[in-house]
């Protein structure tokens, strides 16, 4: 089937979370990117297209434990020892690929895996460091699917009469006012009194507003995708690195809120588009960069500097222009933590008290900030109430 030239016309809370944490990433990410696959299509296209496909080291991770938790599901077994095994060939192969199959990667980045620390910062990376970041992730990997292995969600499965009726299945969605909303569920299963259980596996730190916002979300995809009510939808946000669970259910007030707040978002995302019918946005430059140190963090911040803007700044400059922002970054996070949560500098980067990088905590405050940000508005816009 031959793709239009815009995407079609849809809303997932990744998206949104885009949009909110910086509206130029969104259009590089939605729109920009779109149809960089073609061999014919534009230069500056095909790239945007390639940085889309980069991984940080913590997703790639995040995916791979992911995969071994699916196919544990599915074979109802599980060996942390054969798991590790595997994650570790991943690891490596994919190290492989980013520091020894760049051109391929630009040929192909569907099927060769780069990252986007490597990728950026290509002169700091050698056999010895990525043998210690790999060794690293497998640590980390290890406590997760230890994890795993003694959660009370995988626990159930195993000791009750459970139907598993979705693991990660392709992409699924709902309807929301004729609006396709994607929802991808990691684990949907129904227990023999009929109820519907819903656990989302997390391998990175808690994210308290975005996690059950997510969840609402696949609560409202259950419920119209089996038409079930909402009191018998029970939600399981499963930590792997900490090794809590967190439960919710959600009462019909809540899942409103929700879709008000996706219908606001949309509305946002809509006032950006030149036509609303094709999904063809508006020019780029309508488009506004947040320029409040996330940028290093950014995976098209190669496309994004290199606007004709900037094509003065001699990599020199622009070299220091980051240094400035790290540092930045890092005044900013340390003035916004908790009160009693120890700063530990070690060796730049920033890490919390449980070791967490402090690119990980500046993604968190950011979004929670962007979204109080865009609360405010919708309670402010007449029209949405």
């Amino acid at each position: 089937m031959s793709l239009g030239p815009y995407p079609e016309r849809s809303w997932s809370l990744s998206k949104h979370k885009e949009f909110v944490e910086c509206r130029r990433k969104y259009f590089f990410s939605t729109f920009e990117q779109w149809g960089g696959w073609e061999l014919a299509a534009p230069e500056r296209k095909q790239r945007a297209y390639r940085l889309k496909k980069l991984f940080s080291f913590h997703a790639y991770l995040g995916r791979i434990i992911h995969d071994e938790i699916a196919a544990a599901l599915r074979k109802s077994a599980f060996s942390i020892e054969e798991s590790l095994s595997r994650v570790r060939k991943r690891l490596i192969n994919a190290f492989n690929d980013s520091l020894n199959k760049q051109t391929r990667w630009e040929m192909d980045p569907k099927s060769i895996v780069m990252f986007q620390e490597v990728y950026y910062e290509r002169e700091k990376w050698n056999k010895q460091a990525a043998d210690s970041q790999i060794n690293e992730l497998e640590n980390k990997a290890r406590t997760c699917l230890q994890n795993f292995a003694v959660s009370n969600s995988f626990k159930r499965l195993q000791r009750e009469n459970c139907e598993i009726v979705e693991i990660e299945e392709g992409f699924p969605s709902f309807q929301l006012d004729g609006l396709k909303i994607f929802s991808v569920v990691d684990l949907l299963f129904r227990k023999s009194d009929g109820s519907m259980w819903i656990i989302d596996w997390k391998t990175g730190k808690p994210n308290e507003d975005y996690e059950e916002r997510q969840l609402k979300i696949y609560s409202m995809y259950v419920q119209q995708q089996h038409n079930i009510a909402l009191e018998e939808i029970y939600c399981t946000d499963e930590f792997l690195l900490e090794g809590e669970s967190v439960g919710y259910s959600f009462t019909e007030e809540d899942i409103s809120i929700e879709k008000q707040r996706i219908r606001f978002s949309n509305k946002k995302m809509e006032e950006l588009l030149a036509d609303v019918k094709l999904n063809k946005p508006k020019d780029m430059s309508d488009f506004p960069k947040r320029s409040d140190g996330h940028c290093q963090f950014c995976s098209f911040r190669e496309i994004c500097l290199s606007d004709s803007s900037r094509s003065s700044i001699t990599p020199e400059a622009r070299s220091k222009e980051q240094n400035e922002t790290t540092a930045n970054s890092k005044t900013r996070i340390i003035s916004r933590l908790p009160p009693g949560i120890n700063r530990i500098i070690v060796d730049s980067p920033l890490r919390d008290e449980y070791g967490t990088p402090y690119d990980e905590l500046e993604e968190q405050f950011l979004w929670k900030e962007r979204m109080a940000e865009m609360d405010s508005e919708m309670l402010t816009d007449e029209e949405d109430y």
